[in-house]
């Protein structure tokens, strides 16, 4: 377990996310432990770091004491190290390295001692050292490995970042993964749920190639929390389901999975925490210079893409006291890819029959993606540190869909493999919408480092936005068509016209309307936090007790007048309005030829469509005001979360065993700001604001344990309680209307906080040099889980959308297994030294009740149960090779009244190959294969017998370019 947190008199300073707290509890604790803490004159007393000198200490038994300090670096490029652990041999006495390399024993009695250094990858060191009255003895480390003494700078590079990720999780006082500096090395186009993805327990939702939002040991979404340094980012989306992609993954130096949370930790992570920690020129030894540029190819869409990259870090002024690392990125991507969506009718003897197929074919053309990152570290004084980071991120795309929508129509006849109907009718639409999603994070900090005594305050602001540049839906409609399907083949049902229909004529088509569905929106939060920690040395081991308070102030708006839908009213005809579809190959080739979809399609760009004629010419449409208002009233709402959070906790490192205990408090207060829509027969009758609010407080306690069993083995362990809150806009009586899934979303205000007990054992096996082997069981007892109920409407305006409501379900358990092994292969003979592997499995049982099927334990809803990772690479000389396979196996998406109703997401592996080859010490070439097998996204209910969604995405081949100046 690692020692107290602590800043080194001669470090700038050590920087660790801080957890949240409580203003006004915080605040009362605080005062009610001056007294023990001592008043803050008494910390100015502390000797300045450069005198280099406590002054004269004593221990309980009145002996006479020093302090040893010192950094730990490498002999091979100088590097800082952290997570290095250090022993008084003989006692109870422990350290750990920071980021910046730098260690400390206070209170250290004086005479001769045997300090041992130990950090995977690298020789172990132990010297004799020599600590004098009143004095500090600085002994520094130079480590070394024959790894790292015959390797290239490539290998360098892998090793060091395998060897930082191991040592940091080694030397943590809970459950945690981290993933190395190697693995965010191979992100490309800045998606760092790339890294994310190798590890353990863990895998990514994607939107089209972009790993974007975690699960974490089958919980996702409202169960999960995201931050940056400690800052949880914000959901354009007003819930909780964080993406990821919103965050620039240059400015990321490490990325950590916190699966068993500590009191001074933000509570809401029955699943787990990942955060991202900044990089820091101030933990740098030598200065950082990188211009980078290269592109990719898109196979569906046959194009190239383009990227820039800058990345600067350095350290300026007398001794390095300012530190600024900044990086910034552009990227221009055009992708992809078709869909096919399919509805069905189930009867009662769980018969089913197709009434719908959607086939859809996304375009994103020259999207564009700017974001940067700055952190910037001042040392104020020996003692004062004041630290600034920022980040900001524009994703602007360019969406254009061309969707054709086969509405089957009245049912004649129908069996397990075709039917036939009449009376059906085909709808063109273009949705055309040109999103521009925001992310911004700011937050300044100052740390005081008084000896035994830290405290540290922080205020930070988080912003997510959504707007949209253009948004226009233009829809034509062709009735009375006669349908017959063949769906022998299930994932390609094959719709013929058998009334000689042509779907490629426009004279069969008339004006349906227009849309404008979509809303801006912004998710701000402000939050403050205080943070107080006082260590206790002594010569039998290490003790701190820890304090804080924070508050998240957190506001949500979505919503504007500038929407609503339409009918042309003019005199063109549906021709003048149609073009042409070309696209560079044939929908879904995976179909082979099966799939039905037009050639024809609603024009955008070509100066006389529906949207140049709607802004030049508004008299030409008709706006419905019925359903527009119904629109506006649903759509604009808001909310506001406070929270409120303190807690007090303590640990201790005694020889073998590490001990950290505690108790947080959050306190919540809610409330929604929203329309309730009444209707008659589908008029409006009765707008109505309506608040709904809640407050509540939950105390969560949590002990973990670490034992080192060996030098090398380790064991630990975990109680604690976590929570989870719903969704702020799920708690709205609102309905949304996504057109782009063809899916109605209604509110639930009796959606309430849930809370969950977890435990957890794990064993870690560090393998020299380098290497882990790990096993770890968990179980979590939740109260009550979200979930969602769906029905798909048969009739109305909304005929053939899906009704989803979020739901709650009355309790249930998660049990699992975590195994993982990474190596180095350095005992095989000649150049297969030079390989090594990481793979890792999770395999969950996890059983829930559900208020539609109360006699029934069902699997949790998005819950995988069972995960597999596997990476195979090859560093020899300037080549750097991997082979990644990353799979997950289906989950319930959502349930119905009967099995038959239950929705799924299939099965998925992805294979991905990295090489990078290094030219010199400045210049390196890199190319990555991604998804090689274009594995689809796959959904379907009841069974695999009936898909309702397939998605392919193809390949890409990411290239690039860069150069260290």
């Amino acid at each position: 377990m690692p020692s107290p947190l602590f800043v080194h008199p001669l470090s700038p300073y050590r920087f660790r996310p801080r957890g949240p707290s409580l203003p006004a509890a915080g605040l009362l604790l605080l005062l009610l432990l001056a007294g023990w803490f001592g008043p803050l004159q008494a910390l100015q007393d502390v000797p300045p770091a450069q005198d280099r000198s406590p002054g004269p200490t004593g221990t309980a038994s009145g002996q006479e004491v020093g302090m040893l300090q010192g950094r730990i670096t490498t002999t091979f490029s100088g590097e800082n190290l952290q997570g290095a652990s250090l022993r008084i041999v003989g006692t109870g006495r422990t350290a750990e390295s920071d980021g910046q390399g730098l260690y400390r024993f206070l209170d250290v009695p004086v005479g001769e001692h045997e300090l041992a250094i130990r950090y995977l990858g690298l020789d172990s060191q132990t010297r004799t050292v020599t600590v004098r009255t009143g004095q500090v003895t600085t002994v520094d480390f130079a480590l070394n490995s024959d790894i790292f003494e015959l390797a290239s700078v490539t290998v360098e590079a892998q090793v060091g970042g395998q060897a930082a990720a191991l040592n940091q999780q080694r030397t943590a006082p809970n459950i945690r993964d981290v993933a190395s500096r190697d693995a965010l090395a191979r992100v490309r186009d800045g998606q760092i749920g790339e890294a994310v993805n190798t590890l353990p327990g863990v895998y990514m939702n994607l939107e089209i190639l972009s790993p974007t939002r975690p699960v974490v040991r089958g919980l996702g979404d409202s169960f999960n929390s995201v931050t940056v340094d400690g800052i949880r980012l914000g959901d354009q989306s007003g819930g909780r389901s964080t993406r990821i992609r919103y965050y620039p993954g240059e400015i990321v130096g490490q990325v950590e999975v916190i699966k068993a949370v500590t009191p001074d930790m933000e509570g809401d992570a029955i699943g787990g925490t990942v955060n991202l920690v900044s990089r820091r020129a101030i933990e740098q030894t030598r200065r950082t210079f990188t211009v980078g540029t290269g592109g990719s190819y898109n196979n569906i869409q046959e194009n190239f893409n383009r990227q820039a990259n800058l990345t600067f870090g350095d350290r300026f002024g007398a001794d390095g006291r300012l530190g600024v690392f900044l990086t910034a990125n552009l990227y221009e991507v055009s992708q992809g890819y078709p869909q096919l969506s399919t509805g069905y009718a189930v009867n009662d003897a769980d018969e089913f029959r197709i009434t719908a197929v959607t086939a859809n074919e996304r375009i994103e053309n020259r999207s564009r993606t700017m974001n940067w990152g700055l952190t910037t570290d001042y040392q104020i004084t020996p003692h004062t540190l004041l630290s600034l980071r920022g980040s900001y991120l524009r994703d602007a795309r360019r969406l254009e869909d061309y969707r054709a929508i086969y509405t089957l129509g009245t049912l004649e006849s129908f069996d397990a493999n075709s039917g036939v109907y009449r009376n059906g009718r085909i709808d063109l639409t273009r949705a055309l919408r040109y999103p521009v999603s925001g992310s911004q994070v700011y937050g300044a900090q100052v740390r005081h480092d008084f000896g035994a005594t830290a405290l540290d305050y922080r205020v930070a602001y988080a912003q997510a936005t959504n707007s949209y540049d253009r948004t226009f839906f233009p829809t034509v409609r062709a009735n009375g068509v006669d349908f017959t399907y063949d769906r022998t083949l299930r994932d390609f049902p094959a719709l013929s016209v058998r009334n000689g229909v042509d779907q490629n004529d426009p004279g069969n088509y008339v004006h349906q309307q227009v849309q404008r569905p979509q809303a801006p929106s912004k998710d701000a939060e402000y939050s403050a936090d205080l943070n107080l920690r006082r260590g206790f040395e002594a010569f039998q081991g290490t003790s701190y007790l820890k304090t804080g308070a924070r508050g998240k102030f957190r506001r949500f708006t979505i919503g504007d007048d500038d929407a609503g839908y339409y009918n042309y009213v003019g005199g063109l005809p549906v021709s003048a309005f149609l073009d042409e579809f070309r696209t560079a190959r044939p929908f879904m080739p995976a179909g082979g030829g099966r799939v039905l979809f037009p050639r024809i399609n609603p024009s955008i760009n070509d100066g006389s469509s529906y949207e140049d004629l709607f802004f030049s010419d508004p008299s030409a449409f008709a706006r419905q005001e019925n359903r527009s208002d119904i629109l506006l009233a649903n759509r604009n709402t808001s909310f506001q979360e406070d929270i409120v959070a303190g807690y007090l906790m303590g640990g201790a490192q005694f020889g073998r065993m590490g001990l950290l205990g505690g108790v947080r408090v959050e306190h919540t207060s809610f409330q929604g700001e929203a329309n309730q829509v009444t209707t008659e027969q589908g008029a409006v009758v009765d707008v109505t604001p309506v608040t709904n609010t809640s407050s509540y407080t939950n105390l969560l306690p949590g002990v973990h344990l670490t034992w080192s069993h060996t030098e090398n083995l380790l064991v630990r362990g975990s109680v604690n309680r976590t929570l989870a809150r719903p969704n702020g806009r799920s708690m709205q009586p609102v309905r949304t209307v996504n057109e782009d899934s063809r899916t109605l979303n209604d509110g639930n205000p009796d959606l309430s906080v849930t809370s969950s007990t977890n435990l957890d054992v794990s064993l870690e096996y560090y393998i020299r040099p380098l290497g882990l082997a790990s096993v770890g069981v968990f179980h979590k007892r939740i109260d009550g889980f979200y979930t969602s109920s769906r029905e798909t409407l048969g009739t109305g305006t909304y005929a053939g959308y899906d009704l989803v409501m979020p739901a709650m379900g009355t309790g249930g358990e998660i049990t699992g297994v975590e195994l993982g092994w990474q190596q180095r292969m350095e005992f095989l003979p000649g150049p297969l030294a030079d390989m090594g592997f990481m793979v890792n499995a999770t395999f969950l049982d996890a059983d829930g009740r559900y208020p539609n099927r109360p006699d029934e334990r069902l699997a949790f809803t998005n819950t995988a149960r069972r995960l597999l990772n596997a990476n195979l690479y090859y560093a020899r000389g300037p080549l750097d090779s991997r082979i990644l396979y990353n799979w997950r196996d289906r989950y319930l998406t959502s349930v119905g009244n009967r099995p038959a109703l239950d929705r799924y997401e299939d099965s998925r592996g992805t294979l991905d190959f990295l090489v990078s080859w290094r030219f010199n010490d400045r210049m390196r070439a890199n190319l990555d294969w991604k998804n090689i097998t274009n594995s689809p996204i796959r959904t379907y209910q009841g069974s695999r017998e009936n898909p309702t969604a397939l998605r392919y995405f193809d390949y890409a081949v990411i290239f690039g370019v860069s150069i260290e100046l």
